[in-house]
C-alpha cells in the first residue's frame, strides 16, 4: 500500500503530545501522554505494524481536511452517496500537567444518513508491542506490556475485539443533526483517569478548545501586521505550530511530531522529536513576533538551564525534550537524523550565543549568573576555532574546515562583546584579537577569488547553502561584493526553481536528494536582508504554495522516491517561514520592529 503524503495529514497537539491524522479519518500517528513518549500509533511512517485508529463511512466517500479557524482543532469533511459528515478532532489544552490525556474524536453527520465504521488497532512502542484487549465499562481496555500502555477506547456504541483480542471495530449510524464523540483517554496507576474506574469520562465539548486556541492566536496589532501578505495566514499557522509543540513542562521545542525512517520497515523510538540548540535566536523571534513571549522565555530558560549544566565542553547540538543528554548507545534516532549530538560542531556555539544576545535585545534582561558562563564559551572558542569540525551537514568519517563553523565562532565572539558592552562587564582583548583574526581567516581561506564566491571549506572551491549565513550573520555589509557573489552563486549552482539544494555535488549526500524547504527560506530571507526585496516577495509566494492545504510543512518536497519528509511538520521550516515573512514585511510594508533583527544591526566600525 502506499503511503499518504503530508499533504494529506494534520496536526492536533496541546502542549504536551501530538497526532498526526489523515483525510481519511485515521490516526497514523500520536503519542501518550507525552510527545517523546512511545507511540500508540505509527503507521505514518510503518503501515504494516505501526498501528492506526479509523473512524470513516462505509463504502465510498470524499473527504478533505480543514482547520476550525485560528484553531489547531481539526475537521476531515466526508461526502457519501447518503450524505454528509464531519469527524472533529482535538486534544483538550491542559495548562501545567497532561492530567487529561485525551484525543477527542466527534463524529457528526450535517446532511442524510450515514454508516460509520470504527477501527482502533494500537501498536505499543512503534509496532513492538501488541495489545490486549478487554471489555470494560467504558468500552475496550488495551494493554501493552509496558505499565505504562493502559488506555481506554470509549464509546457510546458497541465495540467488538477481533484480531485475538488486539483490534477494537464498531459500527454505528447517524441522522441528520445526531453526533457521538469517541475518545481515546490514556491511564495509569494514579492518575485520576484511572483505568479501573468504571464511571465513563464526560466527553469535552469542542466548543472550549475552540475558543481557547483563538485566544492563543496571533492577534494583529490596531496599527497594522508586520506579516501582512498573502502569506499572513500561513504564518498565523506557523505560530500554532511553534506553540504547540512547545513543551509546557520543560520549554524545549520539538523538531517535529515524528520522523520518517529511510527505510518505511520500521518506526524507531525518538525520530526527531527531540529540541534543538540550532536556530534558537531565530525561534525567540519568530515566537516574539507572533506575541508568543511565555514560549519565548521558557525556551531561553531550557537554554540557559543547558549552558549552566553542561559548561563550554559538555555542550551537544540536541537534547531529548527535557534537556538530557542522548546519544546513538541509547537510541538509534542519530542514524536517521543524521546528526551525532556528541560530535564537535562549533556552529552550536555560535546559535547558543545568538539566542542569548537575541534574547536580550527582546527582552532587555539576562539571568544574573549567565555572564561567567558566557566568559566561559567565549574562552574556549577563542582557542578551538582552529580545529576543524563536522560541521553544519553528516559528512560522514572526516572533519574539515568549514567556513560556516568559523563563521559561527566569530558571530559568538562579537555577540558575546556586544552583550560585555551592555552588561558593563570587561572584555578580554584576547576575544577582541581572536574576533578579528577569525574575520581575516574567514575572507582569506574562505574566500575563491576565482569564483567570486565564499566556499564550504578552507582550501575548497565546493561550494554548499551553508554559505547563506555569511548573510543571515552580517557577516559584511549586504552589498558587499564577496556577498552578493555568494548569493550569485548559490542561485547559479544550486538552485532549482525557487527551490535551493545543499550541494552542488549531490554525490556526497544522495543522488535523488529531496528539494529543501529550510535552504530555499533562508536564500530568500538573505535576499531581503541583501534590499532585494521584490525578489524575496516574489520567491516567498511561490514557496508557500508548497504547504498542504492545512498550511503544515515539512522540511522537504515529497516526490515518488521519497514520498514523505524527514521531519513534519518542521519547526525549523515553520520558524524560516515566519522569519522570511518578517523580513519582507518589515520593508515592504516599512512596518516597525521595537528591536533590530538578526542580520539588520548596524555594523560595528
Amino acid at each position: 500500500m502506499r503511503y499518504l503524503s503530508p499533504h494529506d495529514y494534520g496536526l492536533v497537539a496541546n502542549h504536551f503530545s501530538a497526532a498526526l491524522i489523515s483525510r481519511l479519518g485515521s490516526v497514523d500517528w500520536c503519542c501518550f501522554p507525552y510527545l517523546d513518549s512511545p507511540s500508540h500509533f505509527a503507521s505514518y511512517s510503518d503501515q504494516n505494524q505501526g498501528g492506526s485508529f479509523q473512524i470513516s463511512p462505509r463504502g465510498e466517500f470524499r473527504s478533505k481536511q480543514t482547520y476550525f479557524a485560528r484553531t489547531l482543532v481539526l475537521e476531515t469533511l466526508f461526502e457519501t452517496p447518503s450524505g454528509r459528515g464531519t469527524v472533529s478532532d482535538w486534544m483538550p489544552l491542559a495548562k501545567d500537567d497532561p492530567a487529561c490525556p485525551i484525543l477527542c474524536r466527534k463524529v457528526s453527520v450535517i446532511e442524510g444518513t450515514i454508516d460509520w465504521v470504527l477501527s482502533c488497532v494500537p501498536r505499543f512502542h512503534y509496532g513492538t508491542d501488541t495489545a490486549q484487549t478487554e471489555v470494560h465499562p467504558r468500552g475496550v481496555l488495551f494493554r501493552g506490556t509496558h505499565p505504562e500502555d493502559r488506555v481506554i477506547l470509549q464509546a457510546d456504541f458497541e465495540l467488538k475485539m477481533t484480531e485475538r483480542n488486539s483490534k477494537a471495530i464498531g459500527e454505528f449510524s447517524l441522522d441528520t443533526g445526531q453526533s457521538t464523540t469517541v475518545l481515546w483517554i490514556w491511564g495509569r496507576a494514579g492518575n485520576f483517569l484511572e483505568v479501573n474506574s468504571h464511571k465513563k469520562v464526560q466527553a469535552p465539548e469542542v466548543q472550549p478548545s475552540v475558543l481557547q486556541w483563538r485566544k492563543l492566536a496571533h492577534h494583529c496589532p490596531p496599527e497594522g501586521c508586520v506579516f501582512g501578505g498573502p502569506w499572513h495566514d500561513l504564518v498565523s499557522r506557523s505560530g500554532l505550530v511553534l506553540k504547540s509543540l512547545t513543551q509546557a513542562y520543560s520549554g524545549g521545542i520539538a523538531q517535529s511530531v515524528t520522523n520518517t525512517p529511510k527505510s518505511h520497515s520500521r518506526s524507531h523510538p525518538n525520530g526527531d522529536r527531540h529540541a534543538s540548540l540550532r536556530y534558537g535566536a531565530f525561534v525567540l523571534q519568530a515566537l516574539d513576533q507572533l506575541g508568543y513571549q511565555d514560549e519565548a522565555r521558557a525556551y531561553f530558560a531550557w537554554t540557559y538551564n543547558l549552558l549552566v549544566r553542561d559548561g563550554a565542553e559538555g555542550l551537544q547540538s540536541y537534547y531529548t525534550l527535557d534537556g538530557a543528554k542522548e546519544g546513538p548507545e541509547r537510541s538509534p534516532i542519530y542514524s536517521l537524523s543524521s546528526l551525532d549530538p556528541r560530535q564537535f560542531r562549533l556552529d552550536t556555539y555560535g546559535h547558543l550565543i545568538l539566542t542569548v544576545s537575541q534574547y536580550y535585545r527582546i527582552f532587555k534582561e539576562l539571568p544574573p549568573c549567565i555572564w561567567p558562563h558566557l566568559v566561559g564559551i567565549a574562552d574556549y572558542l577563542s582557542q578551538a576555532w582552529r580545529r576543524p569540525d563536522h560541521g553544519p551537514w553528516n559528512y560522514p568519517g572526516r572533519t574539515e574546515h568549514f567556513v560556516v563553523s568559523k563563521l559561527f565562532c566569530w558571530k559568538a565572539l562579537e555577540e558575546i562583546c556586544w552583550l560585555a558592552d551592555r552588561l558593563n562587564q570587561p572584555t578580554s582583548p584576547r576575544w577582541i584579537a581572536e574576533k578579528g583574526t577569525l574575520h581575516r581567516t574567514i575572507c582569506r581561506q574562505g574566500f575563491d577569488s576565482h569564483q567570486n564566491t565564499f566556499v564550504r571549506s578552507f582550501g575548497e572551491s565546493a561550494l554548499d547553502s551553508s554559505c547563506l549565513w555569511l548573510v543571515l550573520l552580517q557577516f559584511l555589509p549586504a552589498d558587499d561584493p564577496r556577498i552578493q557573489g555568494t548569493l550569485h552563486a548559490i542561485q547559479t549552482d544550486l538552485a532549482q526553481g525557487v527551490f535551493i539544494r545543499r550541494s552542488k555535488n549531490r554525490l556526497e549526500f544522495n543522488k535523488e536528494e529531496p528539494l529543501d524547504l529550510l535552504n530555499s527560506l533562508q536564500f530568500t530571507t538573505a535576499l531581503a536582508l541583501s534590499e532585494r526585496h521584490e525578489e524575496a516577495i516574489d520567491r516567498l509566494a511561490e514557496l508557500c504554495t508548497y504547504s498542504n492545504a492545512l498550511g503544515l510543512m515539512g522540511n522537504q518536497i515529497t516526490t515518488p522516491e521519497h514520498p514523505l519528509p524527514e521531519k513534519f511538520p518542521c519547526v525549523e521550516t515553520h520558524t524560516f517561514l515566519v522569519n522570511c515573512a518578517l523580513y519582507v514585511g518589515s520593508h515592504r510594508l516599512k512596518a516597525r520592529v521595537n528591536y533590530p533583527l538578526i542580520g539588520e544591526e548596524p555594523l560595528a566600525a
